[in-house]
């Protein structure tokens, strides 16, 4: 199995990953307090942003960084999925 180094690239794209998600973080609290929509809503849509938003840097940081593949061989999308749930477990959709 091939071992996979963080280049120096890597790195600095991952800690300015991190560093948007602290900077983010910090002023969530009051902009979820003044926001029009309740605040239960706004804290549920800034996490399902932040986490495709998340995601598709880590993917990309993978593919460049590590991996050494040209973005333009790549794309990501936000096309839905269906996942079926087997029957044994459809009693929670009744709970």
């Amino acid at each position: 199995m091939k071992e996979y180094f963080f280049t120096n690239d890597a790195e600095r794209n991952l800690l300015a990953i991190i560093k948007y998600y602290d900077d983010l973080l910090k002023n969530l609290e009051e902009k979820a307090n003044e926001s029009d929509r309740a605040y239960g809503g706004y804290i549920r849509a800034f996490k399902g942003e932040l986490v495709e938003y998340m995601a598709e840097e880590l993917v990309k940081v993978a593919w460049r960084d590590i991996l050494h593949q040209s973005l333009s061989r790549i794309t990501m999308n936000k096309q839905k999925m269906p996942v079926s749930i087997s029957d044994k477990y459809e009693f929670l959709s009744k709970i």
